[in-house]
């Protein structure tokens, strides 16, 4: 019988397809350590699922971990569930986003 794949895991997969790998030092993980959160604190703190939290992550309604420690835990900015909170729930920040910043201008090289 197959393992079954965990949000983390599928998390993980996504997050090396989209920025590759670059393993993380003992200083990058203390750096990191200063600066972001793991998913499980914050959502201890918010009162959120972190396998919720990862699953809006892959349906790109959440912005994927900031950084992978060298120990596979993702690392998360520690205000990314206010800006869900002042955009009334998980489903709703790319809406939310696009309702609050206005477009790049005709030919901003951004855009």
């Amino acid at each position: 019988m197959a393992a079954t794949v965990t949000p983390r895991q599928r998390l993980a997969r996504r997050y090396l397809a989209v920025n590759g790998e670059h393993p993380m030092t003992g200083a990058d993980d203390a750096y990191v350590d200063r600066y972001f959160t793991p998913p499980e604190a914050l959502c201890a703190r918010h009162g959120q699922d972190p396998d919720e939290v990862r699953g809006h992550m892959l349906a790109e309604h959440l912005p994927l971990p900031a950084h992978l420690r060298s120990d596979g835990t993702e690392m998360v900015p520690a205000d990314l569930l206010e800006l869900v909170e002042e955009a009334d729930g998980l489903a709703k920040p790319p809406d939310w986003f696009r309702g609050h910043w206005a477009d790049p201008a005709p030919g901003d090289p951004m855009s």
